[in-house]
């Protein structure tokens, strides 16, 4: 939300691309991520909750490139600094096409409860929710509340394999 609200401040028109499965299937955790059309019916829905619609061009994204390498009218890419190489990458396609090169204007990124930053790799490991809370705190902040009796020796052995490790290291594990 905050890279939106950063492009439409800054912006009159707005391309907003939508990242397709092909895109998602390698990330880490993809399994926990929203189908394509999910994802674009939310970011749209929220767009229009904030009165941008009007000034909003949509896009598929099928790579990290999208139309910013064949429309020159395109004159600044948002990016993070996760991202930045990709928009150099861009920049570069563009002016072997003999486009001239986008200002990438860099949004910062947002931190967690934890002071970490807010990431799609997160949400879908079960860090943290989109708000950026993590769990771990809620729970710590809900210590009080207790697994009742008649369901602790369900609980008692683990389900599954357990596997130490966190964000990409652990995804990578699951991977395999």
């Amino acid at each position: 939300k905050q890279f939106l609200q950063a492009a439409f401040f800054q912006s009159e028109w707005v391309s907003v691309g939508v990242t397709t499965q092909a895109m998602v299937v390698e990330k880490p955790f993809a399994q926990a991520a929203e189908n394509f059309e999910m994802r674009k019916k939310n970011v749209k829905e929220y767009v229009q909750q904030q009165g941008w619609a009007g000034r909003t061009r949509w896009e598929t994204l099928d790579d990290i490139y999208g139309t910013g390498i064949v429309d020159g009218s395109i004159e600044a890419l948002m990016v993070t600094v996760k991202t930045r190489a990709g928009g150099n990458l861009v920049n570069k396609a563009r002016v072997a096409r003999e486009l001239p090169p986008m200002e990438l204007v860099e949004v910062p990124l947002t931190p967690a409860s934890d002071g970490e930053e807010i990431s799609e790799e997160r949400i879908r490991a079960g860090e943290i929710n989109r708000q950026g809370l993590v769990y771990l705190d809620f729970l710590n902040q809900h210590a009080w509340l207790t697994l009742p009796d008649n369901l602790r020796k369900i609980f008692q052995a683990p389900f599954g394999e357990l596997l130490p490790g966190k964000g990409k290291r652990l995804a990578d594990k699951l991977d395999k």
